[in-house]
């Protein structure tokens, strides 16, 4: 919801400028904002329930189909910030067994982790990407931000550690290590160069059981 937020608070600022509105781009914009909101909306009964219950429903889903509901919700913050955003899919569907709530938490984490870096660095081409194998039942979410500091590698799952100082609450990633374990996923930092897509931060999220 805060990206939503944001979103409209830009436009409003666009509103207010004084500069020539381009109509046709003012509604694909509220059309975008009204989008994120009716997702948000749709999701905030499973989101109430995250700390509430370990018992939800859970159910096969196609992990892009939440991916791409959530870089909806981020779509013209991406724009405005120039950052590209990629997605990369090889080999079958990426098919998870959990909730679309405990996806939506992992990926706005993630989102917000990586548009924040972005925007503390000073490059020409800022990128996201996100590579998925079905095959392999992995997924790996990368940005080309200045990366996790070496001294804060050991503590980025812990809670209430965060690299943000006071913009962050240091609970995003371990909240989204947490469900994961839940539905026995785990998610971790990408170490090996094999592992790395981009320059920043790289993370691993596997979708796979041992007894798979």
């Amino acid at each position: 919801m805060s990206k939503v937020l944001i979103n409209i608070d830009s436009l409003i600022k666009d509103l207010v400028s004084g500069d020539k509105i381009d109509i046709n781009q003012l509604l694909s914009n509220l059309q975008s904002i009204r989008g994120g909101m009716g997702f948000v909306e749709s999701q905030l009964k499973d989101i109430q329930l995250l700390f509430t219950s370990s018992k939800q429903r859970r159910r096969n889903i196609k992990v892009i189909e939440v991916l791409e509901k959530v870089v909806k919700i981020y779509e013209r913050f991406l724009k405005k910030e120039s950052i590209e955003f990629v997605i990369k899919s090889s080999g079958s569907p990426l098919i998870a067994k959990t909730t679309d709530a405990v996806l939506l938490q992992l990926f706005l984490n993630l989102f917000d982790n990586s548009v924040y870096w972005l925007q503390q660095v000073n490059k020409s081409e800022k990128k996201i990407e996100v590579s998925l194998n079905g095959k392999a039942g992995q997924l790996f979410f990368s940005d080309n931000g200045p990366g996790i500091d070496k001294d804060d590698v050991p503590y980025i799952f812990e809670p209430f550690y965060s690299g943000k100082g006071e913009d962050g609450r240091g609970l995003g990633l371990y909240i989204a290590r947490q469900l994961l374990e839940r539905n026995e996923y785990s998610i971790e930092l990408a170490e090996l160069k094999s592992e790395r897509i981009l320059s920043g931060a790289n993370f691993i999220i596997n979708f796979f059981k041992d007894s798979d």
